[in-house]
């Protein structure tokens, strides 16, 4: 990046070099160094370029033309940026070139206005936009860049201090007591009780943040996690670009590497399987792992210290359905909304999808606990036929399961419109 202005990089599609050199004039115009190839390139190098220009705390303008969202990469775009944030800032902007050009499937931070409909106020306005984000001859340095790749907290997110307070505190202080070792804590507990948010909203604590002066760093494995892909995304999200992951284990030791001298927080997000979770446990003494599992085994495996985290309390079930509502909770639905509650078992995804259609009128309260008392006694019929096999817990992992992909279900029915606007917030 230059010493001097910020930069802001252009991506287009092959064949749009001079649109791309058209929409350059105006915005060195107004004190930034653009740069743009060419031909972007898609595949490995476009995308590690792209990941350079973030890193560096730059910005990107996608040419949104329907030739360059037709291509894969217009989407590694988004992704890179999620990847590469620093300070919550903005990183993408997008202007819709073409009438036709489908802007609305991706998601981006900043809404600018339509090129085709007013080529000159679009301009102005990402001008503006830009300003906003990135103020002329106030730049950041390259070496004082920290990636922040976890996910936005939702706007309803509710706070659980019984739990976030004592799971701070081991992260500010815990260390061990050998140099050589690792601390790593895993947040065990059923799905959709809230592991990964809460996780998140760790990692966006200001005093965390603090401690972990070089960063914090993210990947969400899932049932079938590309690891090594994901792998590499780490040793680009610490600023290496130039090494080629050949395997997990090159991989894995290289971010070891990287690490070694580094206070960074590495959170590994929904793990289900050991030999998955492994090679990301990695770091030096000055780092720390989190993990969120609803596997206690993995845990064990690791070497982690078990931190259970249990379903919301009642007050706070009703505090995020309030929130998700967008409005109180009148006293004659109260009743029904508590009992809804305590029969999905206070579990935030459950209730977080009940008030979803609670809003959009697709459902009552009453309908949907008939539905979820209806499945929670077929599920009880199913566990009684095979009681001597059965744990509390494994029936209860069952239950909490069957309750989200119920949700899940009829979630998927509600909406399936558009945004209005070409770029939306991430709601995490």
């Amino acid at each position: 990046m230059s010493d001097k202005n910020w930069q802001v990089y252009i991506a287009h599609a092959n064949g749009e070099e001079d649109l791309a050199e058209k929409l350059a004039k105006p915005i060195r115009e107004a004190g930034y160094e653009v740069v743009h190839r060419g031909t972007v390139m898609v595949g490995e190098s476009f995308t590690e370029e792209v990941s350079k220009v973030l890193s560096a705390g730059a910005a990107v303008v996608l040419c949104g033309t329907s030739k360059a969202l037709g291509t894969r990469w217009a989407s590694q775009i988004v992704n890179a940026a999620r990847q590469q944030t620093y300070g919550g800032q903005t990183r993408v902007f997008c202007l819709q070139m073409e009438q036709e050009a489908d802007v609305e499937r991706l998601s981006f931070d900043e809404c600018i206005a339509l090129y085709w409909q007013n080529p000159a106020k679009a301009i102005q306005d990402l001008i503006a936009a830009l300003k906003k984000h990135y103020p002329v001859n106030n730049t950041i340095a390259h070496s004082a860049y920290r990636p922040l790749q976890a996910p936005p907290l939702p706007t309803y997110f509710v706070e659980r201090p019984e739990y976030s307070n004592d799971l701070k505190m081991r992260l500010l202080t815990e260390s061990s007591s050998d140099n050589r070792a690792l601390v790593i804590t895993a947040i065990h507990g059923l799905g959709s009780v809230g592991k990964s948010t809460l996780a998140a909203a760790l990692a966006h604590d200001g005093e965390v943040k603090t401690r972990f002066c070089d960063g914090i760093i993210w990947t969400t494995l899932g049932q079938q996690p590309d690891v090594l892909s994901l792998l590499s995304g780490w040793v680009q999200a610490l600023g290496d670009y130039s090494f080629k992951p050949t395997s997990v284990e090159a991989t894995s030791m290289h971010l070891r590497t990287l690490l070694y001298d580094k206070a960074v927080l590495l959170v590994v997000d929904d793990a289900w399987h050991t030999k998955d979770a492994q090679p990301f446990n990695v770091g030096g003494a000055r780092c720390q792992v989190l993990v969120t599992t609803r596997e206690g085994t993995i845990a064990h495996a690791l070497g982690a210290r078990l931190y259970n985290l249990d379903v919301m309390t009642a007050a706070q079930a009703m505090e995020l359905l309030k929130k998700r509502l967008g409005r109180e909770i009148t006293v004659a639905e109260r009743e029904s909304a508590e009992n809804l509650a305590q029969a999905v078992g206070y579990l935030p995804l459950a209730l977080e999808l009940a008030a979803i259609q609670v809003a959009n009128g697709t459902s009552s309260w009453t309908v949907f606990l008939q539905d979820i008392q209806q499945e929670i006694a077929r599920l009880k019929s199913f566990n009684l036929a095979g009681a001597r096999d059965a744990t509390d817990e494994a029936s209860s992992k069952r239950l909490a399961d069957r309750i989200s992909q119920l949700f899940n279900t009829k979630s998927s029915k509600i909406s399936t419109a558009k945004s209005p606007c070409c770029c939306q917030g991430n709601s995490g």
